[in-house]
């Protein structure tokens, strides 16, 4: 009985070290895959050279007496949903009248229900604020949007004040940067600097190949 004895132990012993090593993966798996969402949701996406004097175009025309403010968003992009909060609230709060507008992103090769998202309706209730299409990112391209989110403002005379995002993570709401930079520009009376302010911006591709992880659909 004793060598049976042996081998029951030592299975066991193989048992219990086999359980605790898979158990040890998986935590050490579970641990990589939240410190790499962590490390993306931080990362900042691409940015290209926004022009420092607007360039005419036929979607949006300046009126000369007001700021233009203009984000450029991924009606898919579930990071924009944040982004399209704090715009509400900087359009709200400002103290100088803006022209405010959010172009979305539209390839020509899907139908109206591809942009048909939560984006998409909450942009179109925000008081006081234009929502336009953006027919296979010309507009974007024009001035240099590469990331869902990035906002631009204009002064009334065309210049670039700032660009960058307005948020301080993907999908974060809350005190940033950029936010607290833009919010200076929309005070009455001369800005504090005249050299434009870049910030990074923390959103999606605006590439509409990229596959996102929610289909971010209006209900």
């Amino acid at each position: 009985m004793e060598p049976t004895n042996q081998i029951l132990r030592s299975r066991q012993r193989i048992l219990t070290s086999t359980v605790l090593m898979a158990a040890i993966l998986w935590i050490v798996s579970i641990g990589a895959c939240l410190a790499a969402m962590s490390s993306y949701r931080w990362t900042p996406g691409q940015s290209g050279t926004v022009p420092e004097k607007w360039i005419p175009n036929s979607l949006i025309q300046p009126d000369g007496q007001r700021s233009t403010l203009v984000m450029f968003a991924h009606p898919r992009c579930p990071c924009t949903q944040a982004s399209l909060a704090e715009f509400q609230n900087l359009t709200a709060q400002s103290r100088t009248p803006v022209q405010a507008v959010i172009v979305f992103y539209c390839p020509d090769d899907r139908g109206p229900e591809w942009r048909n998202t939560s984006n998409w309706t909450t942009a179109r209730g925000l008081n006081g604020v234009s929502v336009i299409e953006d027919s296979n990112g010309q507009l974007a391209a024009l001035f240099a949007a590469e990331c869902s989110g990035l906002t631009c403002l204009y002064s009334p005379e065309g210049t670039l004040q700032y660009a960058g995002g307005i948020t301080s993570g993907r999908g974060h709401q809350g005190e940033s940067t950029g936010l607290a930079a833009l919010q200076k520009f929309l005070v009455p009376g001369p800005p504090e600097r005249t050299t434009p302010v870049q910030c990074s911006v923390y959103g999606c591709s605006l590439n509409s190949n990229i596959q996102f992880p929610s289909e971010n659909r209006a209900p």
